[in-house]
């Protein structure tokens, strides 16, 4: 994040064994040494707040030596300086994520949303809560008819607004779901996503036999999945504050006697319907829900890759390829595509909220990939808008440059100053993007 705060703080080797290796974290990295350090000797199996047994996984501890070789892993050789460097950064971005909740979205809360963008805010925010009470997405539940567990339980409802280019002002809701993982496993909440291979291949199949391709968008996809609670606790979220009076607003006969006061805040607590963005298992329930409509209308799941699917009409196959709500679909018969875009708007779309939009052609914008059809039986792929897209909005003048990168990507001066949090913010979103490039064209 900053010259000063992943500076090599004297960490040497062990003298007895080069087999060891022991960090001696200092300077800006007192507060979160201490922490983690707290938790590296904590008990290796816990009983979390809410009755699940935990066990922390194998770690190399801040104050104690640990030898890689007996933990069984592959080792690779570093430097001293580019190892703590490597292992401070690290340190620190996994302590910022645990205890700050630090994130890259380039958003505004509620209450900064509604100071920034004002009445467009307020109508982006009214017209998103009134979709999910549209699509009875939660019903309001009195909090004396709630389980203890499900009162400790109960995530709190966040809504984030952000302006387009065009000037729009969007609002997603979503519930704040990192509460959960104390009580969900990784296994229970894992969704599959199409790997980027599959995609490209898929691509350069229907770029040999000249199919007629199509991606369509499914709106709002996690709130029209219903949640399967099968016997297991009810989720439970609070409403506070101005979202409470915009459901009033909507419907005060449904809402008024919920309405509860904690520390003077309105607040309406409610049981989740539909699987509500930010909850752990809402990717996975949608992928359950895509794959069942998929495979009633005769598709099977590909064995190599589960969001992958084919069919056989008119003797000819039709592929299916999707990441989440995103889906790339295609057959040498266009008329195929049309049926199935229609099915697909009777399934998920809805005329007076949000219907299936889908872009027919040669070209396509999918995944933040363009897949260029033009050329008879070839596939060009480029991300080219993208990369101009993080020039366009990188607030400072890049200067050019004849190479990548230098013999001082890998130094620190310990002199330079901290950067500001603004600053601090940028530096990861676009690093971030930067990743995302590499890991797709």
């Amino acid at each position: 994040p900053n010259d000063e705060e992943i500076a090599d703080d004297n960490t040497n080797p062990s003298e007895d064994d080069d087999d060891i290796i022991q960090a001696d974290l200092t300077d800006g990295f007192e507060e979160y040494d201490e922490a983690l350090y707290d938790y590296d000797i904590a008990a290796d199996e816990q009983t979390t707040r809410f009755g699940r047994t935990s066990r922390a996984p194998d770690r190399l501890g801040f104050k104690k030596n640990v030898n890689l070789f007996t933990q069984g892993h592959e080792t690779t050789e570093y430097s001293i300086d580019i190892a703590g460097v490597i292992a401070k950064t690290m340190c620190f971005l996994n302590y910022m994520i645990r205890t700050e909740n630090y994130s890259f979205l380039e958003t505004f809360s509620l209450k900064k949303g509604l100071k920034q963008f004002g009445t467009k805010g307020y109508d982006a925010a009214f017209g998103e809560i009134k979709q999910l009470h549209d699509r009875v997405a939660f019903k309001p539940v009195h909090i004396h008819e709630m389980t203890q567990l499900e009162k400790k339980r109960a995530m709190e409802s966040l809504i984030f607004l952000v302006e387009k280019k065009d000037g729009r002002v969007k609002a997603r809701t979503c519930a704040n779901g990192s509460t959960q993982r104390d009580y969900i496993s990784k296994e229970d909440a894992a969704s599959p996503t199409a790997a980027t291979e599959s995609i490209l291949i898929t691509g350069t199949v229907e770029a040999a036999e000249n199919r007629d391709v199509m991606t369509a968008d499914l709106p709002h996809a996690f709130i029209q999945t219903d949640m399967d609670y099968n016997g297991k606790e009810r989720m439970t979220m609070k409403i506070r504050g101005p979202l409470v009076d915009m459901l009033i607003s909507l419907d005060p006969e449904l809402y008024s006697d919920y309405v509860v006061y904690e520390k003077g805040e309105k607040v309406v607590y409610v049981i989740l319907l539909k699987a509500l963005y930010g909850t752990l298992v809402a990717a996975l329930l949608f992928y359950k829900k895509l794959k069942k409509d998929l495979e009633s209308i005769g598709f099977k799941i590909n064995p190599y890759d589960s969001c992958v699917a084919n069919r056989v009409v008119n003797g000819k196959q039709h592929t299916v390829t999707w990441h989440v709500d995103d889906l790339k679909s295609s057959h040498v018969d266009p008329k195929v595509n049309d049926d199935f875009l229609k099915w697909l708007d009777k399934i998920y779309g809805d005329p007076k909220i949000a219907p299936v939009t889908a872009t027919r052609g040669k070209i396509h914008e999918y995944l933040a990939m363009k897949l260029d059809f033009t050329t008879k039986g070839k596939l060009k792929i480029n991300m080219t808008d993208y990369v101009k897209s993080m020039v366009d909005d990188f607030p400072e003048e890049l200067s050019k440059s004849n190479y990548p990168w230098n013999e001082n990507l890998f130094k620190v001066d310990t002199k330079s100053p901290k950067l500001l949090k603004e600053k601090r913010e940028l530096f990861h979103t676009f690093v971030a993007k930067g990743l995302f490039v590499c890991k797709r064209a």
